[in-house]
């Protein structure tokens, strides 16, 4: 008996300390534990409080470029407003010749957008002698103006360029001849059909 017994005091040591052994190695896993929901309640803090900065950042980024743009857009209707002006005097003056102006082809869409200022701007004038040839010589650049987008979108329809079409529908939409724009490109696609 002496041998089961010496064998159930070793079996026993072990036992014990095996069980040691797990628990020091529990006691370690716990720490290691603590110290990560330590590190990761620090880190989550740590994340709400930026996104907390980056929420005010952002905000105030927002109200800036509000401020910015409520500047920037008076500026650009004044140098818009100084530009129509100043065409608006050559028109005027009975002795410049605006014959040459907007024939650059290139500059079509500057034109067309400045001739439709001019020909509201001129609208708006009382009809007195003094306005009528610079009435009478907008209204011709205009009708030149919106005859030529007219083609150019007519010839971007023959290419298939969407864009350029797309591109000259929109210059068109503030002329007159729109309506005549949006006929002749159904019928256009009708003949095709």
């Amino acid at each position: 008996m002496s041998i089961l017994q010496d064998y159930q005091v070793q079996t026993e040591q072990n036992i014990k300390h095996l069980e040691e052994l797990c628990e020091k190695e529990r006691n370690t896993w716990s720490n290691s534990v603590a110290q990560l929901e330590e590190l990761y309640q620090s880190t989550y803090t740590g994340q709400q409080e930026l996104e907390m900065r980056i929420s005010v950042i952002s905000t105030k980024v927002i109200q800036i470029g509000h401020q910015l743009e409520s500047k920037s857009n008076p500026r650009q209707q004044l140098v818009d407003a100084r530009t129509t002006a100043k065409y608006l005097e050559r028109f005027l003056d009975a002795n410049d010749d605006v014959s040459l102006m907007f024939q650059d082809a290139s500059k079509l869409e500057q034109a067309a957008h400045i001739i439709h200022q001019l020909y509201n701007v001129l609208q708006e004038l009382p009809d007195e002698a003094k306005f009528t040839d610079a009435k009478t010589k907008v209204k011709d650049r205009y009708m030149a103006i919106e005859e030529e987008l007219l083609l150019e979108f007519s010839r971007a329809q023959v290419r298939n360029d969407k864009k350029a079409m797309k591109k000259y529908i929109k210059l068109l939409s503030k002329f007159k001849g729109h309506n005549d724009c949006i006929q002749n490109f159904i019928t256009d696609c009708l003949k095709v059909c």
